[in-house]
């Protein structure tokens, strides 16, 4: 357990990308923050990030008896505007 001057700061367990499968270690968030951040909306709180691979990721991470849990891990995708020449026919 690590404290800075913002609050207690968690290592996340261990994930892999969705995508490419490589293991995601070493990634710490403020626990004070999490855990706030989750009470008061009640859902699991999204964090971004990218793998080594370049993979961008949302991981969705919740307080547990003063642990860090992952509840999912989706890719994110990039949303490309509509074709200017298929509206203009």
């Amino acid at each position: 357990m690590t404290v800075d001057a913002h609050g207690l700061i968690r290592r996340v367990p261990l994930f892999s990308c969705p995508v490419c499968h490589v293991l995601i270690k070493d990634y710490k968030v403020n626990y004070s923050e999490l855990k706030d951040t989750y009470t008061k909306s009640g859902s699991p709180v999204p964090y971004y990030l990218t793998c080594k691979n370049g993979h961008k990721l949302l991981v969705y991470l919740y307080p547990f008896k003063g642990k860090v849990k992952v509840r999912d891990v989706v890719q994110l995708h990039e949303v490309k505007s509509p074709d200017k020449k298929r509206y203009n026919s």
